[in-house]
C-alpha cells in the first residue's frame, strides 16, 4: 500500500504536456523511453535555476528522440514488457525465497533455543576455496 505522503505533490510553477502524435509516436514507446536511465541522467545534467532546480519547457523541447517506424516501435514495446515481465517473474522469485530462508531461519533458532535440537558441539565447515 502507498503512503499518502507519497501520493502528494506540489506544483508551484508551470506544467508541460507531452502529447505525441499518435500516426508518428506511440506514447508506450515514449513512455519507455522517458523513463529509461540514459534519459533520466541526461535531464539531470540540463536542469536550470539555482535553490531551486527545475526543468523548462524550452530545456524539454530540445531534446531529440529518436522515432523509429511504429512496426519497430511495437516491436520495441513488445521486447522492453517481455524483458521487464521476466524481471518481476525473477524479482517474485527471489522475494519468496528470501521469505522461506527467513522462516526458516527463525524456525532453527527457535529449534536451537527450546533444546529441539542440539548444538552445543557445532562447528562452522571449512570453506576450501577459501
Amino acid at each position: 500500500m502507498v503512503n499518502d505522503l507519497e501520493e502528494r505533490f506540489s506544483l508551484l510553477s508551470s506544467v508541460a504536456l507531452i502529447r505525441p502524435r499518435k500516426s508518428r509516436l506511440r506514447p508506450e514507446y515514449l513512455k519507455h523511453h522517458l523513463n529509461a536511465s540514459v534519459f533520466k541522467d541526461e535531464m539531470l545534467n540540463r536542469l536550470s535555476g539555482g535553490a531551486m532546480t527545475r526543468f523548462t519547457v524550452d530545456g524539454i523541447s530540445r531534446f531529440n528522440i529518436l522515432i523509429p517506424p511504429l512496426d519497430e516501435q511495437d516491436k520495441i514495446i513488445h521486447l522492453i514488457d517481455l524483458k521487464a515481465s521476466k524481471m518481476d517473474d525473477l524479482i517474485g522469485e527471489a522475494e519468496r525465497a528470501i521469505l522461506l530462508m527467513q522462516e526458516r531461519r527463525t524456525a532453527l533458532i527457535s529449534a536451537a533455543v527450546t533444546g529441539k535440537i542440539d548444538v552445543r558441539d557445532w562447528q562452522a565447515p571449512v570453506d576450501s576455496y577459501l
